[in-house]
């Protein structure tokens, strides 16, 4: 192999280097906005669940305060 093929064969390594790494850096990107997303998605449901957890349990609460001595819920009827 003369000095010139091995720069050729040397450049276009590099070349081709370069552009996978180009390749791997948009993927990266493509990723972190992924799980940006999905981060995003997972602490919008994890409020929904809270919330409803906090729903749940203010009318589990509220039922049983109200129930009266009977156990019938219903106040005032015999």
């Amino acid at each position: 192999m003369t000095i010139d093929e091995r720069l050729e064969f040397l450049t276009q390594s590099t070349e081709s280097l370069h552009a996978t790494c180009q390749e791997l850096h948009a993927s990266v990107a493509e990723m972190r906005a992924a799980m940006t997303e999905s981060r995003a998605a997972l602490e919008a449901q994890a409020r929904r669940d809270r919330n409803l957890r906090t729903a749940m349990l203010e009318g589990m609460r509220t039922f049983l305060e109200r129930l009266d001595e009977n156990g019938t819920g219903e106040e005032g009827k015999a």
